[in-house]
């Protein structure tokens, strides 16, 4: 397997999103983007395990009537 220093970067940037999605704008700092939608759509990968995690969470209050 041929590993390059942006595979690295992608690997990083990926795992740091996954454990702290809130420190979004902390990962765009340390990545050097200047706009945060850089970080956002290059980093972001919506994982199935993320997603089904995100709807369990989710509480929906349907009223009555």
């Amino acid at each position: 397997m041929h590993c390059t220093c942006h595979a690295l970067r992608i690997t990083f940037a990926t795992r740091f999103i996954e454990q702290r999605p809130q420190d979004y704008k902390i990962l765009s700092n340390i990545m050097g983007h200047k706009d945060i939608s850089i970080t956002l759509n290059l980093y972001t990968r919506v994982m199935k395990e993320n997603k089904i995690a995100a709807m369990n969470g989710v509480n929906i209050k349907m009223s009555e009537g």
